[in-house]
């Protein structure tokens, strides 16, 4: 997706997201896993690095990845910011500067 392609209200706004999928489980389940984004600007360098650890960060989240059970892939504190962020794009959109 080139920028372009982005309106603009979100082209000033990214994000990176780290995350992965298990493998299944005794019980067959998979998990996703996923660890706190990060906001990019223009310009900004991402550099990745693979390496061998016992004592990995733990993940912000982690869901299965399955039919049987839907769990949400955000945490409640990620919900209420995206909550606010509605919140704040409503009220800019139909606040008549009265009050």
């Amino acid at each position: 997706m080139l920028a372009s392609d982005v309106p603009s209200w979100r082209a000033s706004h990214l994000d990176l997201f780290v995350g992965g999928l298990s493998e299944r489980d005794a019980l067959g389940v998979a998990y996703h896993v996923r660890w706190r984004g990060r906001d990019l600007t223009v310009g900004s360098r991402v550099t990745v690095s693979i390496v061998d650890t016992g004592h990995p960060d733990p993940p912000v989240k982690r869901y299965r990845s399955d039919k049987e059970v839907q769990e949400s892939s955000f945490t409640e504190e990620e919900l209420k910011e995206m909550r606010r962020q509605d919140y704040l794009e409503l009220k800019k959109e139909f606040d008549d500067g009265s009050g």
